[in-house]
């Protein structure tokens, strides 16, 4: 994906994704993982490339809806682009899905505090 990304922006490296996966998942060719889309989204986070990553979770929660770590992922990426109320959206979804998820649920504390004056 990220060969894709280079040469054709990120919704070509999606298309390539989909593509692969749709041919290839049974075949044990291509890595299909949640963790692989997450992973590749950290890095895109870490380049601060927001809306590339968010796009590459929004993909992972996707593929993996029942998934409370794929819907995570979009909550820390909206968080760290200042995109607090989309992120309590994802945040909430994945307590939903994991009312173990303790990352998920500490986020959703921090951006539900009121806030001091």
């Amino acid at each position: 994906m990220s060969e894709a990304r280079r040469t054709s922006g990120i919704e070509a490296a999606v298309a390539r994704y989909r593509e692969l996966r749709g041919r290839y998942e049974d075949a044990g060719a291509f890595d299909f993982h949640e963790r692989t889309l997450a992973d590749f989204a950290g890095d895109l986070v870490e380049e601060k490339d927001y809306e590339a990553a968010i796009t590459v979770l929004k993909l992972n929660t996707e593929v993996f809806p029942k998934s409370s770590d794929a819907w995570e992922g979009p909550g820390e990426a909206y968080r760290a682009a200042g995109k607090n109320e989309l992120a309590v959206l994802s945040y909430r979804k994945a307590v939903e899905l994991d009312a173990q998820n303790d990352g998920a649920r500490q986020a959703l504390r921090e951006l539900e505090a009121p806030k001091a004056p």
